[in-house]
C-alpha cells in the first residue's frame, strides 16, 4: 500500500456537478467512467419479516463523456513526491501551477472523510502544462540528486538511486504532460487524488 497519485479528465460542468455534490460520498468508477455514491435500498417489512437486511445500491450522478475527451486516467503511482521535488524544490510544498501535485484547484469532496479530490478546470490544465513545458529532461536531470532525495526522505523511497531518475520520475513526468495535452486537445478539466 502507500500513497498513489491518480488523475482523471473531466469536463468543466462535470467539475461542477462533482463541487455541488460535495457533501455526498461519491467516487469516479474508473471501468465505467461514471461518478456515483450510494443509496440505501429500501426493504419492505415482508422481506424484513423473513430477514432482508437494507443493503446500498449503486446510483449514478455524472455519466462521463469519452468522445470530449473524459475519463482519460492518470497513474503516476508514488513518483508524484519525487515530481514535485524536481519541479518546485520542495518535499511537500510548491506553488501552483508548478506544484499542483501538492497545491491548487478546489477540494470537490468533503475531505474530512477521505482523501481529497481537487479539481482543475480546462483553463487550469493548459496553464499546468504550459508552465511544465518550461521543464526538459536535462534541466529535471540536472536537479535529480539521489542522495538529497533520501536524505530529505523523498516519498516513497528511502533509498533513491541514480537509476531511478531515468526508470522511473522521467517516464512518469511525460504521462503527466501526455495527460495534460489530452486535456487541454479536449478543453477538459481533470480530478487529482493523492491517496
Amino acid at each position: 500500500m502507500g500513497m498513489y497519485c491518480h488523475g482523471m479528465s473531466v469536463a468543466d460542468e462535470h467539475l461542477d456537478e462533482m463541487l455541488r455534490q460535495r457533501t455526498r460520498a461519491w467516487w469516479i468508477d474508473c471501468k465505467s467512467k461514471h461518478v456515483v455514491t450510494a443509496r440505501a435500498k429500501h426493504v419492505g417489512w415482508l422481506e424484513r419479516l423473513f430477514g432482508g437486511r437494507p443493503t446500498e445500491v449503486q446510483e449514478t450522478l455524472i455519466v462521463l463523456d469519452p468522445s470530449r475527451g473524459e475519463g482519460v486516467e492518470l497513474d503516476i503511482d508514488k513518483a508524484w513526491s519525487g515530481i514535485n521535488l524536481l519541479l518546485t524544490g520542495e518535499v511537500w510544498a510548491g506553488e501552483y501551477p508548478i506544484g499542483f501535485l501538492v497545491d491548487g484547484g478546489i477540494i470537490l469532496n468533503d475531505d474530512s472523510k477521505d482523501f481529497a479530490v481537487r479539481g482543475f478546470r480546462a483553463s487550469e490544465a493548459a496553464e499546468i502544462l504550459n508552465a511544465l513545458n518550461a521543464f526538459d529532461h536535462d534541466m529535471l536531470k540536472s536537479r535529480y540528486d539521489p542522495q538529497a532525495f533520501c536524505d530529505r526522505e523523498v516519498y516513497p523511497a528511502l533509498d533513491w538511486s541514480d537509476a531511478d531518475f531515468e526508470d522511473y520520475l522521467w517516464p512518469y513526468f511525460r504521462d503527466v504532460i501526455t495527460f495534460l495535452e489530452t486535456c487541454q486537445k479536449h478543453q477538459c478539466g481533470f480530478t487529482l487524488l493523492i491517496g
